[in-house]
């Protein structure tokens, strides 16, 4: 869970993975066990999405773009 300001140290608490984005509080920051760099509204869930993804091997490697799948990534 991701939270930036006061009301959000106690689910920060329970959180499995509690994240406070770099402009966050802080007291919301001491609670979080990962701090962005980036700060709320600027790609912050992002930048979580993409180390998760990642730590997990699910991160999609860019190919260059298929003109017959329309995409670029797998």
């Amino acid at each position: 869970c991701m939270g930036d300001d006061l009301p959000d140290i106690p689910m920060l608490r329970c959180a499995g993975l509690p994240v406070a984005v770099a402009d966050a509080a802080i007291e919301t920051r001491n609670a979080a066990l990962y701090i962005t760099k980036l700060p709320g509204g600027y790609g912050a869930v992002r930048e979580v999405c993409e180390i998760i993804l990642k730590a997990k091997g699910a991160w999609p490697e860019y190919k260059g773009f298929d003109e017959k799948t329309r995409l670029g990534f797998t």
